[in-house]
């Protein structure tokens, strides 16, 4: 600034170069010399005040999630973790349920899920609780109290829990 090198001819052909239409732009922009509010700017700091929970928006960008500011990577699978955790289990959508942001990231106990000591095998994923394939079986259950695989082999019925 103390150069001189940023001015309005530098912005204006900033915005040529952009192939923007710069009336609409110094429309919104307004008289920047004017000694009033900018209706545009004081509605996006109206909108960055923290109302209940969620707290003010003081780092940019900031991205709310159902109210709630997100604090973590801005990363296409870390979002999309965040925004699908805020969906109730069964309602969210099949893009939440797939491989890539299903991931077996269970707390103590197995996040109150089923699981099987033995064979390390737990019902617990992040966003649903499900019975897991295992060997090529497919075990039944809720997935919260119990899971049960049942292998047809010659013939033969084995129950497997």
């Amino acid at each position: 600034m103390k150069e001189k090198r940023y001015s309005k001819d530098c912005a204006e052909d900033v915005v040529k170069s952009l192939d923007l239409p710069i009336e609409k732009i110094k429309k919104c922009v307004g008289d920047p010399g004017a000694d009033t509010e900018n209706e545009v700017l004081k509605a996006e700091q109206e909108l960055q005040v923290g109302r209940g929970s969620r707290g003010d928006v003081t780092i940019l960008p900031t991205l709310v999630i159902n109210n709630v500011q997100y604090r973590g990577k801005l990363e296409r699978t870390a979002v999309l973790k965040a925004t699908c955790a805020g969906f109730k289990e069964t309602t969210e959508p099949a893009v939440c349920l797939s491989g890539d942001l299903e991931t077996n990231e269970c707390q103590e106990k197995n996040g109150g899920c089923w699981g099987d000591d033995k064979s390390n095998v737990t019902a617990c994923k992040i966003y649903l609780k499900q019975c897991p394939v295992m060997d090529g079986i497919q075990y039944q259950g809720d997935g919260f109290t119990y899971c049960e695989g049942t292998f047809f082999f010659c013939q033969k019925r084995l129950d497997v829990a």
